[in-house]
This record gives C-alpha cells, sequence and structure tokens, in this order.
C-alpha cells in the first residue's frame, strides 16, 4: 500500500492532491509516463477553496511523504489546532534527494517545540511559512543552510533572541528574497541593510520598541513593502526616503510617532499604493506632496493630532 501511495492517488485524484506525470527512464519504453503526486494540501480557507478541512486530533510523520518522490509542496491550514505536536523532523528527506520547494504552516497553534536542525540540508526549500504556531526557540542556525529560500515566514510564533550573523552572509545575493519574520526582541537588526536584494519586510506587531524607526531602511534601495506597524518604536518619521523611491507599500501604524511628517515621503514615494499612519501622535499638517500621490489607493492619517487638507494639486 505504502509503495502504490502516489500512484494509488493519482488514479482518481482527490482535491488534496495534484498529481503531474514524469517520464519513466526505468521502462524500456520511451514513451511511458509514470504519474506522481506533487501538491498535498490540507485545511479548510474558504468556500473557495477545495482543500478539505483537518481533523482537530490530526498528527503528522514526515516519513509518511517519503515514497512520495516528486512532492514538491505540502500545505497545512489550522491542521494542528488542539492535539499537541512537536513540530516534525523533516531532514530525513533530505538523504533522499528531496524536491521539496514549498512547506507552508499557517495558523496551527498545536505545533509546538523547536525547528532546530529539523530542515537541515533541505537545499530545494524555496517557500517556508511557518505562522501562527507555538514553535519556540531561538531564530534557528539551520535556516542558514536554505541557500535557495525566496520567501521565508516565522510571523506570530515565539521565537527570541536575533536572527544569526550567517543567515545574512548566506542569503543576501538571493534574487527574489523576502522576509517576514516575528519574534521577542527589542530592536530591529542592523545587519538587514546587508540584504540588498531584500523586497518584502514585514516586522509588524511584534516587541521591537523605544529605539525610533531604523535609520537604514534609507540603505535598503530594492524595498518594496516595509511593514512596522504595531511596534512601539516611537519618536519622529526621518529623512530616510530619497533612496526608496521604489516602495510600493508603507505600514507605520500604532507605533507611537511623533512630530511632523516629513514632506520627503510624498516628494519621493511616488509610486506608494498602500501607505498606513494611524493611531500615531504627529503635530502639524499633512504635508501637501501627498497630493501628488497619483497611485495610493490607501491612505491612513486617522486617530492623529494632524490638521489641514488633503489637496491634489491637478484638480
Amino acid at each position: 500500500m505504502v509503495d502504490n501511495f502516489p500512484d494509488d492517488l493519482c488514479i482518481s485524484t482527490p482535491h488534496v492532491v495534484v498529481c503531474e506525470y514524469f517520464s519513466d527512464t526505468t521502462s524500456l519504453s520511451a514513451t511511458s509516463v509514470t504519474p506522481h503526486i506533487t501538491e498535498l494540501s490540507l485545511g479548510y480557507v474558504s468556500d473557495y477553496s477545495t482543500n478539505p478541512p483537518c481533523n482537530s486530533n490530526s498528527t503528522l510523520d514526515p516519513f509518511l511523504f517519503s515514497p512520495v518522490t516528486h512532492l514538491r509542496k505540502q500545505f497545512f491550514y489550522e491542521c494542528f489546532t488542539e492535539m499537541k505536536i512537536p513540530f516534525p523532523d523533516f531532514s530525513p528527506l533530505s538523504s533522499r534527494n528531496s524536491t521539496i520547494e514549498e512547506l507552508i504552516f499557517i495558523e496551527n497553534p498545536a505545533l509546538y517545540g523547536s525547528i532546530s536542525d529539523h530542515l537541515s540540508d533541505l537545499s530545494s526549500l524555496k517557500r517556508f511559512i511557518l505562522t501562527g504556531s507555538n514553535v519556540f526557540d531561538e531564530i534557528p542556525g539551520c535556516l542558514t543552510e536554505l541557500v535557495n529560500v525566496e520567501q521565508l515566514s516565522l510571523s506570530s510564533n515565539k521565537f527570541e533572541g536575533d536572527i544569526p550573523t550567517n543567515f545574512f552572509r548566506k542569503v543576501k545575493d538571493n534574487e527574489d528574497f523576502r522576509f517576514k519574520c516575528k519574534w521577542v526582541s527589542r530592536k530591529i537588526p542592523e545587519n538587514l541593510k546587508g540584504l540588498n536584494k531584500l523586497e518584502f519586510l514585514d516586522f509588524s506587531y511584534n516587541n521591537f520598541g523605544n529605539f525610533g524607526m531604523p535609520l537604514f531602511l534609507g540603505e535598503m534601495k530594492s524595498l518594496r513593502e516595509v511593514h512596522l506597524s504595531g511596534n512601539f518604536l516611537g519618536g519622529q518619521i526621518p529623512e530616510i526616503w530619497e533612496n526608496l523611491e521604489g516602495i510600493l507599500g508603507i505600514g507605520l501604524s500604532e507605533m507611537g510617532l511623533v512630530g511632523n511628517i516629513p514632506a520627503s515621503m510624498g516628494e519621493h514615494l511616488r509610486n506608494v499604493c498602500y501607505l498606513g499612519h494611524d493611531n500615531n501622535k504627529p503635530e502639524g499638517t499633512v504635508p501637501k506632496e501627498f497630493g501628488t500621490l497619483e497611485f495610493v489607493r490607501e491612505l491612513h492619517l486617522e486617530n492623529n493630532n494632524l490638521g489641514g487638507r488633503l489637496l491634489n494639486p491637478l484638480q
């Protein structure tokens, strides 16, 4: 049964499984192809999703997938919610020439423990998303081995400490690296500026505080989105926008920001589509330069101490 597991499911594929056909190099026939599972998605997401819901007592053993030699994606949404299970050890799959490119765990609060060394040598991994769990420990050094990762999301977990220094040395030259992380810390690490090609930075709703907005953001010219909302960084918005004209979205809500909004934001963020600056404590008026932001679709300035009117000079 286990040996036939990939092919059996592909004969009558349920919504949870995606199969593809691959050439059978062991066959004497040049035209022989064999179906293999490439994606496995579990957990109800919405009425528009075909994924079946998980049982509240679901468990997960990565060895279950070891005979699935062409598996590229595993997706689990609200599958581990009641019965506590440790984060599974996926490192044995590396010895089987793993083709896994995506491991996605979203809103699984019963998933706990450490992920240290549980992802070792999965060099094929491009997306690792682990949000809304009870996984703890420091940001593990094993993440430095994910040299092909393009998207890393560790939000809403219980990590502690700073990111390992060698993590930035290994990933800073990736062509498309997106970083979204949440852990218990007080200061946003300055060595982030070494990620020269970083496009997506989300540190929203963490425990960073009382150090002001990091000035090094102005050196990260590849940024397209930066989200710092929900951290009580305090201080004023710095003049760092001259080199960030490619920014499309910026979130600065609920940060305890004070002082005037710099006019340079309106002058340089000409491509911005989303700007959140609500629930702060700024003073003065909304810069008239904000009226020239022709691509903006969402501009949140509510619950502030701002005055004046926002005018579009082209009207």
